[in-house]
């Protein structure tokens, strides 16, 4: 459900608020920016900032959706390419497409600013794992032990754990993925036979959607009245639920 909208306007719900309580700042680093709707919703904030892709679709899409913000440079560049310092990185489902997650923490490290500040969103608990992890060309699901101890041994300070799917959208996802057949097998029968590769489906994952309901996923798009008191049942009374989720929202602070 990474492209689900709802998710997605939960997770800037979450990160607003972690915003005013830890007086998070700019310049801000989007890693995996995809269609740019997190660097747009900073933006809209005047925070300024380097949205970041290596897919180009994915920057000129999100040069597209970003065009009325100077504030904020769209570049194509691998992250290992990436250059500055911010105060501000972020990750949103963007760790677990990557084989080697410790220098990836290495290199966020090194961009930050002396006590700037980590965010990261993206799939927990292992036992979650389903087809559209596949889908989307993810190497793992983290427990929230397991990214703690990556991120101290980096030279993170651990700030903060949540979850931000249960009990809502983690039952959405249990109800899709049990009835609905793999899309796997559709995307591999595609003309280019090496979209098959967790590597493609990785550079494809901004465009291509597991949910595909069009019925009923757009008007749960639309109906933003309908998730507002979700979004505040769910943070006031689920967030600790990290064990029973199926994704994790987590703040790190740089030693």
């Amino acid at each position: 459900m990474a492209n689900f909208k709802p998710l997605n306007n939960y997770s800037l719900f979450v990160l607003d608020r972690l915003i005013d309580k830890y007086h998070l700042k700019p310049p801000f680093l989007d890693v995996a920016c995809g269609n740019g709707y997190l660097s747009k919703h900073l933006a809209k904030k005047r925070w300024e900032g380097v949205a970041l892709d290596y897919s180009p679709q994915a920057v000129s899409l999100a040069k597209e959706n970003l065009k009325e913000y100077r504030k904020v440079k769209v570049i194509e560049k691998p992250f290992s390419k990436a250059s500055g310092k911010y105060n501000t990185v972020l990750m949103f489902d963007f760790l677990e497409h990557v084989e080697d997650d410790i220098s990836i923490l290495k290199k966020a490290h090194s961009l930050l600013s002396d006590k700037g500040f980590l965010v990261i969103a993206g799939p927990s608990n292992p036992k979650e794992w389903r087809w559209d992890d596949e889908f989307y060309g993810h190497y793992r699901r983290y427990t929230e032990g397991e990214l703690r101890e990556k991120l101290i041994k980096t030279h993170f300070k651990p700030i903060l754990f949540y979850d931000y799917t249960f009990p809502f959208f983690w039952g959405l996802r249990r109800i899709y993925t049990g009835i609905k057949k793999s899309k796997l097998d559709d995307l591999n029968k595609e003309k280019q036979p090496e979209q098959s590769s967790r590597a493609s489906r990785t550079k494809l994952s901004s465009f291509k959607y597991a949910w595909d309901i069009p019925i009923i996923s757009n008007f749960l798009d639309k109906t933003s009245f309908f998730w507002l008191p979700i979004y505040l049942i769910q943070y006031n009374f689920f967030k600790k639920k990290i064990s029973k989720g199926n994704a994790i929202f987590l703040l790190a602070k740089k030693k």
